[in-house]
């Protein structure tokens, strides 16, 4: 929220001018492994689009951190 803070206050804005959303990728199953499953290309995309000064942050391994930054040069 921090870094929020400081685009809204960049931008000549504040935290009570902006509207934020969140969403959680989810899926039921009975089987754990499944439900996991059919989630992860939704999850590997969003990490894709993340801003990459975000992906330590997240702790994202620099093996995968030069693989996104890579395809990203290849989009």
């Amino acid at each position: 929220m921090e870094l929020v803070k400081r685009g809204a206050e960049k931008s000549g804005r504040s935290l009570s001018d902006l509207k934020l959303i969140s969403w959680l990728y989810t899926a039921i199953s009975d089987d754990r492994k499944k439900a996991l499953e059919s989630v992860k290309p939704f999850t590997v995309g969003a990490m894709f689009n993340t801003a990459p000064e975000m992906y330590e942050k997240f702790g994202i391994s620099n093996r995968v951190v030069e693989y996104f930054l890579e395809r990203r040069k290849k989009a």
